[in-house]
């Protein structure tokens, strides 16, 4: 069964959409450049709503305040963009979190192998939620654990997984009715479509 996590969640429909339908993991956003961002404050709301793992995406941020974050906030785990990603990722597996590590296709086979690639489709300006997707049939990812990210709906999800065979996918646009507003019907329709496959 893929392994399917719900990012960028502002409301607690989101959550509960999420876990009704089956989701493994959720993602809060705490990066100011992302019209889903979270304050730490409303985070930590999230956080202690949601019965299922939780990951904290920044971007940019030092590893000391990514980690110092985490704790404060009670997640299972980190997703960091940026130049301070790789510190903020050894520090976060040394804490005994999880780590997303968002990377390019062709530098999947460069990360510890503790740490889960992250497949996406981010620019030097916008490191994820771009809504763009990836050339599927050209992806060759050297690992048994990665994820699938970029543009996935509840309308493409089933062709990317049958055709990129991830361990796990993550989506956060394309649930999304406008810029930043999830729906819950997306959410759900999304999972509908991963859990079938």
């Amino acid at each position: 069964m893929t392994w399917v996590k719900i990012c960028g969640v502002t409301h607690p429909d989101h959550i509960e959409a999420a876990v009704s339908g089956g989701a493994d993991v959720i993602g809060v956003v705490c990066w100011p450049g992302s019209p889903r961002n979270v304050e730490p404050d409303e985070a930590a709301e999230l956080v202690a709503l949601a019965p299922l793992p939780v990951f904290l995406l920044t971007v940019d941020v030092a590893s000391a305040t990514t980690l110092g974050l985490a704790h404060r906030l009670g997640v299972s785990g980190i997703q960091p963009y940026g130049v301070e990603a790789p510190m903020a990722a050894i520090e976060a597996t040394r804490a005994g979190l999880d780590v997303l590590m968002p990377i390019r296709p062709d530098k999947s086979g460069d990360i510890p192998n503790e740490h889960i690639p992250l497949i996406d489709s981010g620019t030097a300006d916008k490191p994820g939620g771009t809504g763009r997707t990836l050339d599927w049939d050209h992806l060759d990812i050297p690992r048994d654990r990665w994820v699938l990210a970029g543009g996935l709906t509840p309308d493409n999800v089933a062709d990317a997984v049958e055709r990129t065979r991830p361990w796990g996918v993550d989506a956060s646009s394309g649930l999304e009715v406008e810029r930043g507003a999830k729906s819950p019907e997306l959410i759900t329709a999304f999972l509908d479509e991963v859990k079938r496959k």
